[in-house]
This record gives C-alpha cells, structure tokens and sequence, in this order.
C-alpha cells in the first residue's frame, strides 16, 4: 500500500509539474500573442490617423470672417443657455435677460484676460 501511495503520489507531481510546464508555455505565448497584437493594433491605428483628412487642406486655412461667425454664433448659444438657467432658476424674464446681457460683456472681458494671462505662460 504504502508503494502505492509512494507511486501516486510521484505521478500525481509529475502530472502537476507537467500541468505548470504547460500553463508557463501558455502564459508565455499568450504574452507574446498580447504583444503580436498590440504592434500590430498600434501600427493599424497610426496608418488609420494618416488616412484622416485634415479640413484645413481641404478648404484652406480658416478665414478671419469664419472665425468671427464663430465667434459670435458661439456666444449667442452661450448667452442663450445662460438666460435659459437663469429663467430655470428665478423664473422671471426681466432678470433673466439682465443676467444674459451682463454675461456677454463679463465673459468677453474675462476671455480676454484669460488670453492675455497665458500669452505670459511659457511652455
């Protein structure tokens, strides 16, 4: 009996052994498959980033009065999602529409000190 166990138990090492030799070997070829892939992902996505037109060369550089439409089309949404909450809140258009006109010219300034702050920021 005791012979047996004493050969069970050899076997049962050996299949263990074996078992670990086999996961390592998996691991490791599931490593270098994860790191096939990833080369293979990352060089698929910069061609990809290539393929993307760039709108600029497509209808040339941004023109002075496209950025001032912008501009403008930019700050009446603004405006107008400010007067909407302040509405929301207060429920009252007169104060609304002070807010909204205040807003305008606080966020013009604003901007243009937040330009005039990085302009001095080096990076």
């Amino acid at each position: 009996i005791a012979l047996l166990c004493y050969s069970c138990s050899i076997t049962l090492t050996r299949k263990q052994s074996n078992r670990a030799e086999s996961l390592e070997q998996t691991l490791k070829m599931m490593k270098r498959h994860d790191a096939e892939a990833m080369e293979e992902g990352t060089t698929a996505l910069l061609n990809k980033t290539e393929d993307v037109e760039d709108p600029s060369k497509k209808n040339g550089p941004e023109s002075h009065m496209r950025s001032v439409l912008k501009g403008v089309t930019w700050r009446c949404v603004a405006s107008a999602t400010t007067m909407s909450i302040s509405y929301y809140i207060t429920g009252e258009i007169k104060t609304a529409l002070e807010i909204g006109f205040i807003e305008v010219f606080a966020k013009i300034l604003i901007y243009y000190a937040h330009e005039r702050l990085w302009a001095r920021v080096r990076v």
